[in-house]
């Protein structure tokens, strides 16, 4: 599709997308986001909507066979290729991981300010976890 310049947003907009294609003649068409997949919904037309002049014919992609390989680009220079990034990357402060994927900071539980929570960490904290075992087992033998 995007050979055929449709220009193709399936990034959820739960994310910032727009989830939606836009052909060359203007049409803008929704897509869905199911199990992380877009999908555009389609139907066959029936004979009354074809032959009504008043519904316009969406061409979506050529009428030829689809070759596969004509958008293939290999990234053969990767300096170049990093250098023509821009350079959006957080400040290390910022990031939630350190360089190697280690979760620098939990601050979910640290900066929530709920007493209930509070008094529910104290009891876990302070809760003696030793069962007397003795006198179970010698109960079942």
């Amino acid at each position: 599709m995007e050979h055929f310049k449709i220009v193709m947003d399936d990034k959820s907009t739960k994310v910032g997308g727009q989830q939606r294609l836009t052909t060359p003649d203007g049409f803008v068409l929704p897509l869905d986001i199911s199990n992380g997949l877009p999908y555009l919904r389609m139907r066959p037309p029936t004979d009354r909507e074809l032959s009504n002049p008043n519904i316009p014919h969406v061409v979506l992609t050529y009428d030829t066979d689809w070759n596969s390989c004509v958008l293939d680009h290999l990234v053969n220079d990767m300096e170049k290729w990093a250098n023509s990034v821009p350079n959006c990357n957080p400040e290390d402060e910022q990031r939630l991981f350190d360089l190697v994927g280690v979760l620098k900071n939990n601050n979910a539980v640290t900066s929530f300010k709920d007493s209930k929570l509070d008094e529910t960490t104290d009891f876990f904290e302070n809760f003696n976890c030793v069962l007397p075992t003795d006198e179970l087992y010698k109960q079942h033998h």
